[in-house]
């Protein structure tokens, strides 16, 4: 406790430090929902156990200290730093009356709220998806019966074993030779083709033609043709834009002069540059760099490729490729070579390919179905992973917005077909008695039976410990995302209004059985999610339209901006779609609307923010100091460098940011409002704990002593920073009496951190300051083995002033 503050795991009592001293601003709320615990409840498969409105410029942001022209100067505006940094300066915390302190304690509990309702959607998507709470299909996973995406970034250096892995195994398309050559003659090339095709794998293999070591980096899909142009390639190493976000206000002649800047720029620094996009019909691509149409190479090569170098015997290859299926695509038929590979016979394999493949599914919705059939599809579909009793709320929630909407639905192959039935009964002169709203409580009682019925759902039962729950699931991993196609391309927008307000419901009704906070409604929400961002592979327009600019705009309140989040964050999930949610995001970091700017925060201090770090920390920068008061946008950055250590991800890319902040606000002479939001972030990110609990930056530092110089130059920046230096004292105590629970060797951790401060400390006399107060302080409260080190450094600092 700080004046009577309490910090919490994100240094929320920063705010209140800043406003003793004159530069606190009051900050806008957010808000935490509640929690309740939730209810579960029949052919049962049994699962291994659960592992657990006018928009800025985009460049805008090109410099992100610049504050907005509308944000009030701070009353402390004109005030000399020296005052600010000075111990002995009468503008300390006593200075502060009893309005300023009513007012610190409503800011601090503010910032607590913004926090909390942070760790709140990041617990639940983290809890539910990530460790496996869902259900448990092989490895982790449950809603989306699929395995959980690595916690990988999608930019930066990439390892030579990864770049040996992709090229060993890969099987040259027709477009390749022209792709080299290309890359050969100008120094870049672009290659233009639908997800799927192989693009990364190819850039990655032209690449490795062209560089004589395997040194490639992977650059943001956010840079524009100016960045580029202006970047710094290192000599001899290859670089590749996959899936670039086009720049729609550059015409034709702009482009083609941005490209030849860049393939000037990649001649001088003698680099190489590969850039991946999807295909383009609003106008043609430029004709200064090449672009290649690419098509994947036949599924034959592939299968090939990969069970020859597994050393596999030709008459098996032979046979795996016999049996291959037409319409198979190049990740399926690497998949199928991987099980082979593992001892799995070709036509067992190729059997299993069958039974999950989008045919099984189109026959299933070829044959005449009743209506309550495919809304119990549907149900599923968005509830993966629930128990039956679920399901069957979520399915009387579906009816009623469906009898509201309209008295038939009407499939076919048009999805604004108004004909009436199933494609095998629409030309019939008399309705179908099937094809009727679904209505009353005696018709209700079969739901369970009649669900299980249906040949593409099954039950699981799934042990977590000595809890064993059902969730009901598709019988394939791939059934879902066909069902969704399915839906999509049979039935009509009366249908698809239906389920958008059914899903509203879901997500704003807080007082159904699936209401936030339960185990159920964060079950609920991460599998709506993954379910939209299925969904929006094959209707984009759909997903974005309907869904997730409502939701991010606060139509559906806070849980609606969380479900948005969710949604990018599943996104992510797919290659083709990572790059997308990185666009929505970016606009929404740009928009005038406070729900959306805020709605992107939460979105980068997440998955999205791990895929693309870089980005994230670029963006969130600019919500931060875009901020009249240290608001969400410095808890998501904060929150988002535990999400990477958590991972254990290199969070360099926010420690890096906020030092290179950090010095050039220290080489002002005054205090600014600038100033006082990059403190309040260097100390959000110092004081946050990581989703286990555990001091998030003392972890990091504890695990990666040789690298934590950037964490240690911030400690010693806010320890001399005086509006914050007793909250930034009470916050390296705490973490230091937590060091034994991070590192089996705490004495040599606590001295590691002791000669970092004592070399970054600025001056004989803060050395001296810091010594007294950590023994002061920390010394009667940290175990001896920790502090006592950490003090004998400082003081073997000190006396080389003194010698």
């Amino acid at each position: 406790m700080v004046n009577g503050q309490v910090i919490n795991s994100s240094g929320a009592a920063a705010v209140d430090a800043e406003k003793e001293t004159g530069d606190g601003i009051p900050k806008r709320t957010g808000t935490k929902n509640g929690t309740s615990p939730g209810r579960t409840s029949d052919k049962i498969k049994e699962s291994p156990a659960d592992p657990s409105p006018p928009q800025q410029d985009r460049n805008s942001a090109a410099d992100p200290d610049s504050v907005a022209p509308n944000a009030p100067s701070t009353p402390s505006a004109a005030k000399d730093a020296k005052d600010a940094n000075d111990p002995n300066s009468a503008n300390s915390a006593n200075s502060a009356n009893s309005a300023n302190s009513a007012n610190s304690a409503n800011s601090a509990n503010s910032a607590n709220r913004a926090d909390e309702r942070l760790a709140q959607v990041q617990h639940n998507y983290v809890n539910q998806y990530f460790q496996g709470a869902i259900h448990g299909k092989g490895a982790v996973a449950g809603v989306a019966n699929r395995a959980p995406s690595p916690h990988v970034r999608a930019t930066g250096p990439m390892r030579k074993e990864e770049i040996d892995h992709l090229v060993e195994c890969y099987a040259e398309p027709a477009a390749f030779g022209a792709a080299q050559q290309a890359l050969q003659d100008d120094r870049v090339v672009a290659l233009i083709g639908e997800p799927g095709t192989g693009k990364r794998s190819g850039a990655v293999a032209l690449l490795r033609s062209a560089v004589r070591q395997a040194r490639m980096v992977v650059l943001s899909p956010d840079l524009t043709l100016e960045q580029l142009a202006e970047r710094r390639f290192e000599p001899g190493y290859g670089y590749v834009v996959l899936d670039r976000v086009a720049e729609p206000r550059m015409s034709g002649e702009q482009a083609d002069f941005a490209w030849r800047r860049v393939q000037e720029r990649l001649r001088t620094c003698t680099s190489y540059l590969v850039v991946t996009a999807r295909p383009r019909t609003d106008c043609p691509p430029p004709t200064s760099v090449r672009h290649i149409g690419w098509e994947p190479p036949p599924v034959e090569s592939v299968l090939r490729v990969r069970l020859r170098l597994a050393s596999h015997p030709g008459p098996a290859v032979d046979e795996a490729v016999r049996l291959a299926r037409p319409g198979c695509t190049v990740a399926e038929a690497a998949e199928v070579a991987e099980r082979i590979c593992a001892g799995e016979a070709p036509e067992a394999v190729w059997k299993a390919y069958d039974d999950g493949t989008y045919e099984a599914v189109q026959h299933w919705f070829g044959a005449d179905r009743p209506i309550r059939e495919i809304l119990q599809v549907t149900a599923v579909a968005f509830a993966e992973g629930t128990g039956p009793r679920t399901c069957e709320q979520l399915l009387a929630l579906l009816e009623s917005r469906l009898d509201g909407e309209i008295s038939r639905v009407s499939p076919g192959p048009d999805r604004w077909n108004q004909s009436g039935g199933s494609p095998a009964e629409s030309a019939a002169t008399e309705p179908d008695a099937t094809v009727k709203p679904v209505g009353g409580a005696a018709a209700r009682l079969d739901h369970r039976r009649a669900m299980l019925d249906i040949e593409l759902l099954t039950v699981e039962r799934i042990r977590s410990g000595t809890v064993t729950r059902e969730a009901v699931v598709f019988r394939a991993p791939s059934h879902r995302r066909w069902v969704l196609t399915q839906l999509w391309s049979h039935y009509s927008v009366d249908f698809w209004n239906a389920v958008q307000k059914f899903l509203t419901d879901v997500v704003n009704s807080p007082a159904a059985p699936w209401r936030p906070g339960t185990l159920t409604g964060a079950r609920i929400e991460v599998s709506i999610a993954s379910a939209l961002a299925m969904l929006a592979s094959t209707a984009y327009e759909e997903v974005t339209e309907y869904y997730l600019q409502p939701w991010a705009t606060g139509e559906a309140g806070a849980r609606g901006q969380a479900m948005a989040a969710y949604v990018l964050w599943e996104m992510c999930t797919d290659k083709g779609l990572d790059t997308a949610a990185l666009a929505i995001a970016r606009e929404w970091a740009q928009s005038s609307s406070p729900e959306l700017r805020e709605t992107a925060a939460l979105a980068f201090s997440g998955q999205l923010g791990v895929r693309f770090p870089t980005d994230a920390v670029k963006w969130l920068w600019h919500l931060i100091v875009r901020e009249t008061t240290p608001g969400i946008g410095t808890y998501a950055l904060a929150r988002f460098f535990a999400v990477l250590v958590h991972y254990e991800e290199d969070p360099s890319c926010v420690l890096g940011a906020l030092a290179y902040r950090v010095r050039k606000q220290l080489s002002y002479t005054r205090r600014s409002q600038v100033k006082s939001l990059t403190f309040v972030a260097v100390m959000s990110v110092l004081a946050v704990r990581d989703a286990s609990g555990r001091p998030a930056a003392m972890r990091w530092f504890a695990e990666r002593p040789e690298r934590g110089a950037r964490l240690v130059e911030l400690w010693t920046a806010a320890l001399c920073y005086w509006p914050l230096r007793r909250l930034t004292l009470d916050t390296l105590t705490a973490q230091l009496r937590a060091l034994p629970t991070l590192t089996r060797d705490p004495a040599a951790i606590a001295a590691a951190l002791g000669r970092g401060l004592g070399a970054a400390a600025p001056g004989e006399r803060e050395l001296g300051a810091l010594h007294s107060d950590l023994t002061r302080l920390a010394l009667p409260k940290c175990p001896a083995d920790v502090i006592v080190p950490l003090l004998e450094e400082l003081r073997k600092a000190q006396s080389r002033y003194e010698g």
